[in-house]
């Protein structure tokens, strides 16, 4: 079982071929996903913008996901499991059944708690530095009309009709 974020799909053929996997998708709004990801990119760059090559890399990446997504769920419907990360948010319990049910295991409680190598986790943002703790509660961080707010201030009406439209 392979398990990839949506911006970061690297060699995804290449394990089908060695392995044979079975993969679980994290997905997210791309809106909010690639408008984190130009913001923490433009913020390494000394221009504080993201360059071509960012720009090109996360669409690139986002559209390989996508691509690589719909080719092999055609092929084999139990072969990916899309878990999206604004559904998690909503219903945490719910969805950790549903993956467990897709995983074929017993569902348990450990599913419902955030670790990193089995410490507790607080999890990260690009909207908030590494060494920097959440300002509010995770509930309203990751309340939908929070996230939307997030990734509108960061990106322009005609990026957002970009994405929009790339990825339906």
């Amino acid at each position: 079982l392979i398990v990839i974020q949506e911006h970061v799909p690297w060699h995804c053929e290449r394990y089908r071929k060695f392995f044979n996997p079975k993969y679980v998708f994290m997905m997210r709004d791309p809106r909010a996903a690639i408008a984190g990801s130009w913001r923490r990119n433009g913020m390494a760059n000394t221009s504080k913008k993201v360059n071509a090559y960012q720009y090109d890399h996360t669409m690139l990446y986002w559209q390989y996901s996508n691509s690589f997504v719909n080719k092999y769920s055609l092929i084999d419907k139990n072969l990916i499991y899309i878990l999206k990360n604004e559904d998690i948010h909503k219903d945490h319990l719910y969805e950790m059944k549903n993956l467990s049910k897709w995983l074929n295991v017993a569902f348990s409680e450990t599913m419902m708690v955030q670790t990193f190598h089995g410490k507790k986790w607080g999890g990260e943002s690009a909207y908030i530095e590494e060494d920097e703790k959440f300002n509010c509660s995770q509930e309203e961080f990751y309340n939908k009309d929070a996230i939307e707010k997030r990734w509108r201030n960061e990106i322009s009406r005609d990026g957002i009709i970009t994405i929009e439209v790339i990825f339906d």
